[in-house]
C-alpha cells in the first residue's frame, strides 16, 4: 500500500468515527434532557444552548470531512444553524424557556427539512427510511412546539428536544456503521 493510500484509508476511518461519536453524543445529550424535561424547559436554556453548540460543532466537523459535496454543505449548514441557535440561548438567558421554545421549534423544522432532503438523496434503503422517520419526528415536534406556543409548548420542550436528539443519535450511529462498511469495502478494493 502506498503512503498516500495509507493516509487516505486512515482519513476514511476517521470520518466514520466522527460520525459515530456525534451519534453517541446526541443520544447522551438526549437522555440527559429527557431526565429533567421541566427543569430543561424552565431553567435549561444554558444547558440546551451548550448541547446545540456541541452538536453544531460536531455537524460542522462531520460535514467538513464528508466525501460528498452535497452532504458536506448540508451538514455544515445544519451545524452552523445549531451553533447559532445555541449561542442565541446563551445570549438571552432571562427570556429562558420562552425564547428557547420558539427557537427550538424553528430549529426542529429546519433540521427536519434538511433530513428530508438528505433522505430523498440517499441511496441506502435502511438509511433512507431512518432519515424519513427522523425528519417526520422533527417536523411534527417543531409544529407542536410552535402551534402551542408559549405555555403548553414550554412544558413539552424538554421532552421534544430529548426525543429528537435520541432518535437522530440512533440514526447517526446506524449511519456511521453503514459508512464504515462502505469504507471497508473501498479500502479492500484499493
Amino acid at each position: 500500500m502506498t503512503d498516500t493510500a495509507a493516509r487516505r484509508t486512515r482519513s476514511d476511518t476517521t470520518s466514520w468515527g466522527w460520525v459515530l461519536a456525534l451519534g453517541v453524543v446526541m443520544i447522551l445529550l438526549g437522555l440527559l434532557l429527557f431526565g429533567a424535561p421541566l427543569i430543561t424547559a424552565v431553567a435549561g436554556a444554558t444547558l440546551v444552548g451548550a448541547a446545540l453548540v456541541v452538536l453544531g460543532i460536531g455537524g460542522i466537523v462531520v460535514g467538513a470531512k464528508s466525501a460528498r459535496p452535497s452532504r458536506r454543505w448540508t451538514d455544515i449548514l445544519f451545524g452552523v444553524v445549531a451553533v447559532l441557535v445555541g449561542l442565541y440561548c446563551f445570549a438571552f438567558p432571562l427570556a429562558g424557556s420562552m425564547s428557547l421554545t420558539f427557537a427550538v421549534g424553528f430549529w426542529l423544522l429546519f433540521r427536519g427539512a434538511l433530513e428530508l432532503v438528505s433522505a430523498f438523496r440517499s441511496d441506502d434503503g435502511t438509511g433512507k427510511a431512518l432519515l424519513f422517520l427522523s425528519a417526520l419526528l422533527d417536523i411534527i415536534l417543531g409544529v407542536l412546539l410552535l402551534a402551542n406556543y408559549p405555555f403548553p409548548a414550554v412544558q413539552f420542550l424538554g421532552i421534544a428536544l430529548a426525543l429528537s436528539l435520541i432518535f437522530a443519535g440512533f440514526t447517526t450511529v446506524i449511519g456511521a456503521f453503514g459508512l464504515r462498511r462502505l469504507q471497508s469495502g473501498s479500502a479492500v478494493s484499493r
